[in-house]
């Protein structure tokens, strides 16, 4: 499943432009942009939802829904989102793994997040 942060507008400028959104200023800035809660709860339990709808579907062979969060770059927006669902999940005692696949990149030009 898809959700996206790009809905979301992206952080303000950064004094560091390699922080990410595991760093705590970084997440708790795009977790206050208006909607990103809603995001969040919303993804999560559509999540839950697919995951008790599975047997059904494909009996007891796949047990596993993917979360997939875009974003634009993929380091502030999407890492925080990523976590937060991750996070709900959890506390719902679904295990998750959370795997973010642009951090690596570098860090957009000034201006961008």
């Amino acid at each position: 499943m898809l959700a996206d942060a790009r809905t979301l507008p992206g952080p303000a400028e950064r004094q560091d432009p390699d922080t990410t959104g595991h760093d705590a200023t970084v997440r708790r800035e795009v977790m206050n942009t208006p909607g990103a809660r809603r995001l969040v709860r919303h993804n999560a339990e559509k999540a839950r939802l697919l995951l008790a709808a599975l047997p059904a579907w494909a009996g007891n062979e796949v047990m596993r829904v993917d979360v997939h969060v875009v974003d634009d770059h993929g380091r502030c927006r999407s890492v925080a989102l990523a976590e937060e669902i991750a996070a709900h999940l959890r506390a719902h005692g679904i295990g998750c793994l959370v795997e973010h696949r642009h951090l690596h990149h570098p860090a957009p030009k000034e201006g961008r997040s």
